[in-house]
């Protein structure tokens, strides 16, 4: 029996990237990070479309729902990234947070920190 979307939102980055990693190398096994790259620029291209056309309020497409789909298909080609690189994804994530979260770009909007 399948997971409930309440069941897979609870998953972890790093079971994500785990499984990625696995079915990456059963569908598509080689891929550069030439192919990677890539296709996260294909799905930036997404992206944009999609939040121009809304703000546009032309094409009516469900353009929330390509939104969230543009934006969950580059964690997942981050994934693949990650894994040639050889990093896991949602440590990098961590350690770069802890250091972005300490800016504050109000009180100091040249660098965001205290000089």
């Amino acid at each position: 029996m399948g997971e409930t979307s309440s069941q897979l939102s609870r998953r972890s980055l790093g079971v994500v990237q785990s499984e990625h990693r696995f079915w990456l190398a059963h569908n598509f096994p080689g891929q550069t990070r030439e192919q990677v790259v890539l296709g996260m620029v294909e799905e930036m291209g997404e992206l944009a479309h999609h939040v121009l056309k809304r703000d546009q309020h032309i094409r009516h497409e469900d353009h929330d729902a390509e939104i969230r789909d543009a934006c969950a298909d580059l964690v997942i080609f981050m994934c693949g990234l990650a894994d040639l690189e050889g990093f896991e994804l949602m440590e990098v994530i961590s350690e770069t947070w802890s250091k972005v979260k300490q800016r504050d770009w109000v009180k100091f909007p040249q660098d965001g920190v205290s000089t």
